[in-house]
């Protein structure tokens, strides 16, 4: 059958297969569109709908997916890895570079982070590492807990009872976190312990808050032992 436009194509082959039903029929011109009730098959790839709102690209019946190629993907909620080793990769050429954005009150969008690709690919912050503002921690037993530092990095310190006191542990870090520490407020003075416990501090000093301007920087080497990066005296 030929169209009358000249951009119309020659279909060598048209079937309209009477055993699908439900509007479903077959197009074959040097390969093939099944068009069922809720898929689309082409030559070796399939457009199936799944769950109530949703679609998948896979082979017939799905039982390995396909890859989708566009030139822009928006979406509304989230973007949800569901296997175990996913990646964002950039274009494997030099100079080929994927941004992060997010939006500047006033400005738009801005990167605020890309992959970079070159003789030593890198990851640019592109502008200031921000630590939020800090969580309050009050020492009990000598401890404090700081969960998941990917949470938060920046931590306040309170004695217990609100008096002065010494922190010697730190308890339900990962390996590879890096916090800060300050008191919360003047008045109690909290003090680092060097190797009461699980703090490593530099050149085996203790480190007294007396002021707020006094921090501690440390990074978890093994899951459980602290050890000093830099402190600031103030």
């Amino acid at each position: 059958m030929r169209g009358g436009s000249p951009t119309s194509q020659l279909w060598s082959n048209i079937i309209i297969d009477a055993a699908k039903n439900m509007g479903a029929f077959a197009l074959t011109n040097l390969g093939s569109i099944d068009v069922l009730a809720n898929e689309v098959r082409f030559t070796d790839v399939a457009l199936a709908r799944y769950a109530a709102a949703g679609l998948q690209i896979g082979n017939f019946g799905m039982g390995a997916y396909r890859s989708l190629r566009v030139d822009n993907l928006f979406w509304n909620s989230a973007l949800t890895a569901l296997g175990m080793g996913q990646n964002i990769t950039a274009r494997d050429q030099d100079t080929a570079v994927v941004s992060l954005q997010a939006r500047d009150s006033g400005v738009g969008l801005v990167t605020v982070a890309r992959l970079v690709g070159a003789a030593e690919p890198r990851l640019e912050q592109t502008l200031p590492l921000n630590l939020g503002a800090p969580v309050v921690r009050v020492i009990a037993g000598g401890a404090i807990t700081v969960g998941n530092a990917a949470l938060a990095a920046w931590y306040t310190l309170q004695g217990e009872g609100g008096l002065v006191d010494d922190l010697t542990d730190i308890l339900a870090g990962a390996i590879g976190d890096v916090i800060v520490l300050r008191v919360a407020t003047l008045g109690y003075v909290i003090t680092a312990k060097h190797n009461v416990a699980k703090l490593r501090l530099a050149g085996a000093a203790d480190l007294a808050f007396n002021t707020t301007n006094v921090t501690l920087t440390l990074i978890c080497v093994d899951g459980t032992i602290w050890t000093e990066i830099a402190r600031a005296a103030g």
